[in-house]
């Protein structure tokens, strides 16, 4: 994955909340720490995207 560092931070984050949801994530693999943020931005990618 690769960022134009020219993109304004919130334009980052956005970026990163569309993509994360998207990747080959080994759930198990995660801290938990790590787990519960990747189900935050999924559940917040996945509300956002319903009308």
């Amino acid at each position: 994955m690769v960022l134009n560092k020219f993109l304004p931070t919130e334009g980052r984050i956005n970026t990163l909340m569309e993509i994360i949801p998207q990747l080959d994530i080994q759930f198990d693999k995660l801290t938990l720490e790590s787990q519960k943020l990747f189900e935050e931005v999924v559940r917040k990618s996945v509300s956002s995207s319903t009308p």
